[in-house]
């Protein structure tokens, strides 16, 4: 898929955009990128809708969509033990 998902739950708002399926581009009202894509991991529950058409040209995301899942969970899975 080729898009832009948003997502959006209570005040916050990420924007996430795919290009041939792969991850090129996310936004959040605190950040942009890898932090914008935890944010959204940490959330428990929301609303999405995904828009087709052309994503940015500049994506600030490098990696497959695996890859880049991998991470975001190995960084929630390391946060919630510190806290622990």
């Amino acid at each position: 898929m080729t898009g832009t998902l948003r997502a959006r739950s209570g005040a916050r708002l990420v924007k996430i955009s795919f290009r041939g399926g792969e991850v090129v581009a996310a936004d959040s009202l605190d950040g942009s990128g890898l932090s914008a894509l935890l944010e959204f991991g940490r959330w428990s529950d929301g609303r999405f809708d995904f828009v087709c058409g052309a994503p940015p040209r500049r994506g600030c995301l490098r990696g497959s969509f695996a890859g880049l899942m991998l991470e975001i969970c190995r960084q929630l899975d390391e946060s919630r033990s510190r806290a622990s």
